[in-house]
């Protein structure tokens, strides 16, 4: 199988290149490759880094490995998050003032992952694992974002700057399920040292769950307790492109 990696975070770059022993690739700049392993950097992770991984390396799987920042309490620094809902971020949120009457305005277009028979967590020790959740998508940098107005907007568990869009352009191409999301949970005020500690967690993550993908599974079969913030897709849609029934469970 092969499983190509496309992160546009240079310490994520290097820290893969060294626990997978990658080396350059014969002819592809910033391409590198281990035995069925590819990691292709790019500075932007734009849709065309997936074209690329299917029409030029053949990927069967590709995983999207990047930081992200932390919306949700049930999560820490440090852990990895998969998330299997996604939403572009609307930059009208930014001047709302949420009620009862207005919060669910913002949950239109959402693309979904089907991977995982359960959602779950998972304890590595050191840190931990979720499979499945929320994540929004800001790709003009997801430093300066308010925590409780994404919580209120979206009862998202993470932010991060490419997934929806990727999502979308292999959703296109039909292999949006082929596509597997890693996001590291970091701080923005974290130091370079904090960083690279928390990237290591992200080799050991990968190898798992690549070896779970290679024992001739189709999908993540990972058995844990664990509420979905999300109902189960709709099959219809409302005018407009929002789905009926798309609603996070509020508290």
């Amino acid at each position: 199988m092969i499983h190509v990696l496309v992160t546009a975070d240079a310490v994520i770059r290097d820290m893969l290149m060294n626990d997978y022993q990658f080396h350059a690739h014969a002819t592809e700049s910033d391409v590198y490759q281990s035995k069925g392993t590819i990691l292709i950097y790019r500075k932007e992770l734009t849709s065309a880094v997936i074209s690329e991984a299917i029409d030029t390396f053949f990927a069967e799987k590709i995983w999207i490995v990047s930081p992200s920042r932390l919306v949700s309490t049930d999560h820490e620094i440090g852990d990895i998050i998969m998330p299997n809902v996604f939403l572009a971020y609307d930059h009208e949120i930014d001047t709302v003032d949420f009620d009862n009457t207005n919060r669910d305005n913002f949950l239109h277009d959402p693309l979904f992952l089907h991977h995982y028979e359960e959602q779950s967590d998972l304890d590595f020790e050191t840190f931990g694992l979720s499979i499945g959740g929320i994540c929004v998508t800001k790709n003009d940098g997801m430093d300066l974002i308010e925590r409780e107005q994404i919580e209120f907007a979206y009862s998202a568990d993470s932010v991060d700057e490419s997934c929806y869009f990727l999502i979308e352009a292999a959703q296109k191409l039909g292999r949006a399920e082929d596509v597997y999301p890693v996001l590291a949970v970091i701080d923005k005020d974290a130091t370079p040292e904090e960083k690279a500690k928390i990237i290591k967690n992200i080799p050991p993550v990968l190898v798992y769950l690549q070896s779970q993908l290679s024992s001739d599974v189709s999908d993540l079969t990972i058995i844990a307790d664990i509420d979905d913030d999300f109902t189960d897709e709709p099959d219809e849609f409302e005018e407009g492109g929002e789905m009926e029934g798309f609603h996070p469970v509020r508290n």
